[in-house]
């Protein structure tokens, strides 16, 4: 299972993969690699990333690197994405905030 959850998260990292993609498929493929990520270090720490940013650079207990993100990532139009737990289940989604100051 982890190494299969290793394979996804390394396939949804491939910057080139989503380069040449829509928009919307892009910021799909963005989700798809946030809760990749999330579940990964799930799966690494025994714990949930408490929110985008956790994921960023991570660290275990003993401060040694993990898989994560460079930076945190933004949609196709530079928004932010936000990361949580609903009920158990991690989801990733559009940073409502970025989506309201995008509009005004």
């Amino acid at each position: 299972m982890i190494t299969l959850l290793a394979l996804v998260f390394v396939a949804s990292r491939d910057s080139d993969s989503i380069s040449n993609c829509p928009p919307t498929t892009a910021v799909d493929h963005d989700l798809r690699a946030i809760v990749n990520q999330a579940t990964m270090l799930y799966a690494t720490t025994g714990r949930w990333p408490r929110s985008l940013a956790d994921m960023v650079l991570p660290t275990d207990e003993d401060d040694r690197e993990l898989p994560g993100f460079e930076q945190l990532p933004r949609d196709p139009w530079g928004r932010a994405y936000r990361f949580e737990l609903i009920d158990g289940k991690p989801v990733a989604k559009l940073d409502p905030r970025s989506v309201e100051d995008a509009t005004e």
